[in-house]
């Protein structure tokens, strides 16, 4: 699992786009919004990304992990 070391929300398409098929990355919610990560992977849809997005037991940052 990686962790971005920084990133700004208009970066966030490129770096969601390096993950490679099946990897998860962990991004810190200081960074961004668990809100801004899942619109972003939403309107990669159209692109043919698809992700799933996850904070569930994580108190500082969010898991994506891409599908395909």
């Amino acid at each position: 699992m990686a962790t971005i070391k920084y990133t700004l929300a208009t970066d966030l398409d490129k770096y969601l786009r390096l993950i490679p098929v099946g990897e998860t990355a962990e991004i810190p919610t200081k960074m961004v919004k668990e809100s801004s990560i899942r619109q972003k992977c939403t309107r990669m849809k159209k692109y043919g990304f698809l992700f799933t997005v996850s904070a569930i037991g994580l108190a500082t940052s969010t898991k994506v992990t891409r599908l395909k």
